[in-house]
């Protein structure tokens, strides 16, 4: 049963955004990379500055989140069917977006060498994956600056069809995210249980990671032990649904 001083040591986040979080990840894989994470985190090389980096509670929070985790995972059979399917929709529409901006980089990068120089500052992502909103407002924004800057260089056909690619890409991926959010509260309760243990666990997996990465920021090769590589590999061999960053 998750009590209120675990999940408060870890986040204050709402429930929605927890789990939309845990949503899209395999317990089996969450567990896996808890496993090392922590053991990272704790072993006696790391265990001092990790704790005066984020403190004495959280890393016993998130060996809490892990049992639940494990112990109510194979919930996730209960009412899966529709959750499931809405689950992946939003990971296809994020896929494409993503795949989207990648295109759209190269444009911009081909504008600019075309002499546009007003958009020389879209040629890098502007927004995190973690964020399907975010990431939806990047993909339209960069499709109304395409359509509005390319008949100035001159690169009509390919560049605006790239923009309405880019409309249609932004609209599924809000119409996702909006099938998503209503159907989190339709969930049965058990199942809304393990997602947002899930969503819990996730957010103090990252809080590790990311004070891994500063304890050892002038070392890329020890911060680089603290990702989540594990939880990734995990979700795509049982079909969890996690997407790993994109590099572009």
């Amino acid at each position: 049963m998750l009590d209120k001083a675990t999940r408060e040591a870890i986040t204050l986040a709402s429930d929605e955004k927890l789990m939309e979080a845990g949503s899209k990840h395999a317990a089996a894989a969450l567990d896996a990379q808890a496993g090392y994470t922590i053991d990272l985190a704790t072993s006696p090389a790391e265990k001092a500055a990790m704790e005066k980096e984020v403190g004495t509670k959280l890393i016993p929070a998130a060996v809490a989140m892990r049992a639940l985790v494990k112990a109510t995972g194979d919930e996730r059979v209960v009412g899966k069917g529709s959750s499931k399917g809405k689950t992946l929709a939003q990971g296809k529409a994020a896929r494409a977006a993503r795949e989207w901006r990648r295109k759209a980089l190269k444009a911009f990068k081909n504008l600019v060498l075309r002499g546009v120089e007003e958009v020389s500052d879209q040629t890098k992502i502007t927004a995190s994956d973690n964020s399907q909103t975010k990431l939806r407002e990047e993909v339209e924004h960069k499709a109304k600056l395409i359509k509005t800057y390319a008949p100035k260089a001159l690169v009509l056909e390919n560049a605006l069809a790239l923009a309405d690619l880019g409309v249609k890409v932004a609209a599924d991926l809000s119409a996702a995210d909006s099938i998503q959010e209503v159907e989190f509260k339709n969930l049965p309760l058990k199942t809304q249980e393990e997602y947002l243990q899930k969503g819990i666990l996730l957010y103090a997996l990252k809080q590790i990671n990311n004070a891994g990465w500063t304890v050892h920021a002038t070392n890329l090769l020890s911060a680089g032990r603290y990702s989540l590589e594990i939880l990734y590999r995990g979700d795509q061999a049982t079909g969890g649904g996690g997407t790993p960053p994109t590099k572009i």
